[in-house]
């Protein structure tokens, strides 16, 4: 029946950005501990620091963008078939802690270095999804305005 299906698709939404959030959460909380909290660390090129991956920043910061990126995945599942303007917001937090680094990067010299990393991949698929939600966000708040 299509509210059964309904269902299971929400549920398998959820259970997927609750999977990324987890997936975060502990890449940070492990680079916490194996880096002994940041104290008196240089990072070098080629440390394996889960976030620098996620976030372009292995120190304290990078930890709180990514404790901050997995709390909004795991709210992004809850509100995306509650409140779509409160999904629409979180993903946008979620993009934005993926860029904003990026810009730091750029006064720091070492972007190019991080664009060849990760933005050939993640980048333009959260910028397409970005762009997507944008789309159907505001086409839902036109249409649902024109038809009432």
């Amino acid at each position: 029946t299509p509210r059964r299906s309904n269902k299971s698709k929400r549920t398998l939404f959820k259970v997927v950005t609750s999977v990324i959030a987890v997936i975060i959460l502990i890449g940070a909380i492990g680079d916490l501990f194996v880096y002994n909290f940041f104290i008196n660390y240089n990072f070098q090129e080629g440390h394996a620091i889960f976030c620098n991956l996620v976030a372009y920043l292995p120190n304290l910061a990078g930890t709180m963008c990514c404790i901050v990126m997995a709390a909004a995945y795991i709210l992004f599942g809850r509100y995306m078939t509650k409140n779509r303007l409160i999904a629409y917001l979180l993903y946008l937090l979620i993009f934005l802690i993926e860029v904003v680094p990026l810009v730091y990067l750029h006064f720091n010299g070492i972007l190019r270095i991080a664009l060849i990393k990760k933005a050939a991949f993640i980048l333009p698929h959260q910028l397409s999804l970005l762009i997507s939600l944008t789309l159907a966000f505001t086409s839902n708040m036109l249409w649902t305005d024109r038809i009432k």
